[in-house]
């Protein structure tokens, strides 16, 4: 691993501006990645996804992994944020 020795090598991360996401660009956001775009129809709530696909909501991640916890290479749980500001 490289030695970084001079100042101006070092990329300041914290420089870069705060911006948000407009509110027209939410929805197309939400979608990228395995969790699918329909998540943001359960703000608050715990989901078990497979293969990209919700296959059940649950108000805690308790109830998934009581449900699920046996297929872990099958199923991920993900929790979708109570209020859209969090995916901004």
């Amino acid at each position: 691993m490289p030695l970084v020795t001079r100042p101006e090598a070092i990329d300041d991360f914290f420089s870069v501006p705060i911006g948000t996401v407009p509110a027209g660009e939410l929805q197309e956001s939400f979608g990228v990645g395995p969790v699918p775009a329909e998540a943001a129809k359960y703000p608050g709530k715990w989901l078990a996804l497979s293969l990209g696909k919700i296959i059940a909501v649950r108000d805690t991640q308790a109830e998934l992994a009581k449900e699920f916890g046996h297929r872990p290479t099958e199923v991920m749980f993900f929790h979708v944020p109570s209020t859209p500001n969090v995916l901004r």
